[in-house]
């Protein structure tokens, strides 16, 4: 389905091209601020929208988090998409130099073409992947029509997010935000043309698709697995934010520069990626020439899949891989140690574009909340499971917590 667009991006091409590709990507991806702290003013906007959602008296039941309500500081929510608008937000602003209001009727739309991109609700959705020429036979069963419908949509929002239809609707723009405009979409074009002469604009759109959907979904689904897991596991919680009252306080908010003072929060984040990792199988690669692998011939041009829920999983390795234990990723002075066979981002050469953005956002949104918030399971709720939705990335099913505003 993805591999029938006339310019393949950055996730599904490969060779002399892939190369090029990715470089273009990285060079202007670190103009962007990925991976450098000054991407933390953007994701504390960010998070401070967040905790005006979460504080809120009352939430649209047709929103990304269908009902809340407050009961004597108490704030009971139901977690499914909780976090999509702040990622797809951040995101956004990266992309186009601008940020949506939360109520803005485009906004909810580019949520709704990003949600449904990954979880496409019909008979035999997955066939046209694996037999794309269904397209042409059945291309409604096989689900290529409204596979099609969201990536279309999502195109046209990114190749005009400054068009007369959205511009009004943008929400004010802070000055980290106007910031951005000058090295928004629009600039990158001209540089395009000189490396994709005939495709630019239509391949960087590609290009900033494939970033735009493979961030936005993963990192806003590893936060409602953190949050399951918090709620699953109070000690946990409580650990997290006796780290954060002695390191930095109630006042001051974690940044990314942080990471190596938290050594126990980075604990945990990288123990809940571990453990229920939100993409188990990459996208597939291609053997460039014939290779051989533990006696074993792989003929060229052979599709190669990566297992990392095996990798993180190893029974021989990790001991107990289906407990959720923090303190593996510690040694005895409590410093993070990182495992060679902890790889939730991919492995090699293709690891993804944007690891560097998604453990900082991750990092940044976890201790923000936790700092803030105590969160636990409402009375007589069930308990729920820990096991993710299929979909081409894993997510928890929806369940309800308990948010509490921590004490000054």
């Amino acid at each position: 389905m993805f591999l029938t667009r006339c310019f393949k991006g950055v996730v599904f091409s490969d060779g002399p091209f892939w190369v090029e590709q990715r470089r273009f990507a990285l060079r202007h991806l670190r103009d962007f601020g990925f991976g450098k702290t000054s991407m933390d003013n953007i994701m504390h906007e960010e998070v401070q929208e967040l905790f005006k959602v979460l504080e809120a008296s009352e939430i649209h039941p047709d929103g990304p988090v269908p009902f809340a309500f407050v009961i004597c500081n108490l704030l009971f929510t139901q977690i499914s998409r909780m976090f999509n608008q702040s990622i797809v937000n951040l995101l956004w602003t990266i992309v186009s130099g601008q940020r949506f209001s939360y109520d803005d009727e485009k906004f909810q739309e580019i949520l709704t073409y990003v949600y449904k991109s990954f979880r496409l609700d019909v008979p035999g959705g997955i066939l046209v992947n694996v037999f794309p020429f269904l397209r042409f036979i059945i291309p409604k069963w096989s689900g290529y029509e409204e596979a099609m419908e969201y990536v279309h949509g999502l195109q046209g929002m990114l190749r005009h997010p400054w068009s007369p239809k959205i511009a009004p609707r943008l929400g004010s723009q802070s000055s980290v935000t106007r910031a951005l405009n000058a090295t928004s979409l629009c600039r990158l074009i001209g540089e395009a043309e000189c490396l994709f002469p005939a495709v630019a604009e239509e391949g960087l759109i590609v290009l900033c698709m494939d970033l735009f959907i493979a961030g936005s979904d993963t990192v806003s689904n590893t936060l409602e697995f953190c949050l399951l897991y918090m709620v699953l596991y109070q000690e946990v919680q409580r650990k997290v934010q006796e780290e954060l009252d002695s390191v930095l306080g109630p006042e001051c908010m974690p940044s990314a520069g942080d990471r190596t003072r938290l050594t126990y929060s980075e604990a945990v984040l990288a123990e809940v990626t571990r453990i229920n990792n939100i993409v188990p199988i990459p996208p597939p690669h291609r053997c460039m020439k014939p290779t051989k692998l533990k006696g074993y011939i792989i003929p060229e041009d052979t599709i190669i899949f990566v297992n990392l829920w095996a990798l993180l999983h190893d029974k021989e390795h990790w001991g107990d891989p289906e407990v959720f234990r923090p303190e593996r990723f510690l040694d005895s002075e409590g410093k993070f140690v990182k495992d060679e066979w902890y790889n939730v981002f991919g492995l090699g050469k293709r690891t993804c574009l944007g690891e560097s953005l998604a453990r900082n956002a991750l990092f940044v949104f976890f201790t923000s909340m936790l700092q803030r918030f105590h969160f636990s399971l409402p009375e007589g709720e069930p308990t729920p499971p820990t096991k993710g939705r299929p979909g081409l990335t894993s997510t928890p099913e929806p369940f309800r917590i308990r948010i509490t505003r921590r004490s000054s």
